[in-house]
Formats: C-alpha cells, sequence, structure tokens
C-alpha cells in the first residue's frame, strides 16, 4: 500500500438513528431528516469497534497452532452524548418511550421491567466528520442496519462547566436474512 494523505481522517462523527428498515443515505448525501434522527453533540466524538475472539486450533502433534478460528465478534459504537434531552435519554436506554405532549412537557417514562424482555432495534449511521488531511467533503460512513442500545448511565449534574451527558454503547446484530452486521463507505479515493 502506499502512501495517501487522503486516508488520514481527522474530526468527530455524527450519529444518526432511524427505523430498523430505512434507506440508508449515499455517502455523498445528508442523511433524510424525517427518517434520520440526528443525536446531536457528542463529547468527544464516537468510537467504531470490532472486537474479534481469536480460539487456536491444536494437534498432539504439533507444539504450535496449526490455524486460528474466529469464535466470537463484537461490533459496536460507544461515546458520550452532550445533548441530554428526553429523546435522546430514550434512545441510550433501548428505546422505551419519551413522548411530547400538547402542553410542551416531554415525559420518559421507562417499561416497566416485567412488560419486555428485549429492546427496540434501530438502524444506526455514524458519518466521520467528512475531511481528511488532503481535502474535505469526503465522507466515511458505518452503516449498521440492526442494533441496539445497551450499556448502563449515570446521569451527573455538576457544578459548570461540567455537563449532564449520557453514555452511548451501540450493539451490531446480525439482520434477520442473515446479512452482515455492519458496512462501511467511503468516498475518498
Amino acid at each position: 500500500m502506499s502512501k495517501s494523505a487522503a486516508a488520514v481522517k481527522i474530526g468527530p462523527a455524527h450519529l444518526y438513528v432511524a427505523a430498523v428498515g430505512a434507506t440508508f443515505p449515499a455517502v455523498t448525501a445528508a442523511p433524510a431528516g424525517g427518517t434520520w434522527t440526528d443525536m446531536g453533540y457528542s463529547e468527544e466524538g464516537f468510537t467504531f469497534e470490532i472486537e474479534n475472539t481469536i480460539e487456536e486450533v491444536r494437534v498432539a502433534q504439533s507444539v504450535d497452532p496449526i490455524d486460528v478460528k474466529v469464535s466470537d465478534r463484537s461490533v459496536r459504537i460507544t461515546g458520550e452524548l452532550s445533548q441530554s434531552s428526553l429523546a435522546n435519554l430514550d434512545y441510550v436506554t433501548g428505546g422505551a418511550g419519551a413522548t411530547a405532549s400538547a402542553s410542551n412537557v416531554t415525559t420518559f417514562t421507562p417499561t416497566a421491567n416485567n412488560a419486555t424482555d428485549h429492546v427496540t432495534n434501530f438502524a444506526i449511521l455514524l458519518r466521520a466528520a467528512g475531511q481528511s488531511v488532503a481535502s474535505s467533503g469526503k465522507h466515511r460512513d458505518y452503516q449498521i442496519p440492526v442494533a441496539v442500545f445497551a450499556g448502563a448511565q449515570a446521569i451527573n449534574y455538576q457544578k459548570a462547566p461540567q455537563k449532564a451527558t449520557y453514555l452511548v454503547e451501540i450493539h451490531a446484530l446480525v439482520t434477520t436474512d442473515g446479512a452482515t452486521p455492519f458496512v462501511v463507505l467511503d468516498d475518498e479515493a
């Protein structure tokens, strides 16, 4: 591989969420406002993680493994949201149900602990900032067709300039047709 300044990515990423089955935008197009919800500002951006568990295949006739196999893979997006709205709280706690009323009051009421045994599935788009060392306006999209928000929340209210934030932990799932749990697209040549 030759050296390429265009392959050196800089800047934060933007996190979008939609209903499962939503059409992902082209890597060169803005996410549709009626379909994709922008999760807003983040503290330090987001991290896309792929964790493979590798198992060695061993035989009695060799002290070294003869092969390795992937026995497990986890794909996650993690980060911290600066915008601590009730709508975002709804997402990060699994999609339980924040609603707005006619009186401009938003209410977050989590699902009763015996009412459901699962969290809501979402489609996730993580769009890198659109900059590289060599050019601007280019994007890298991480598309996850089926994912869930998981993890614990500890919302701290502290003296300024500290902000109340939400932790983001998104886990990719295999799609119902068995397709890959994520796709990465890049419009940088």
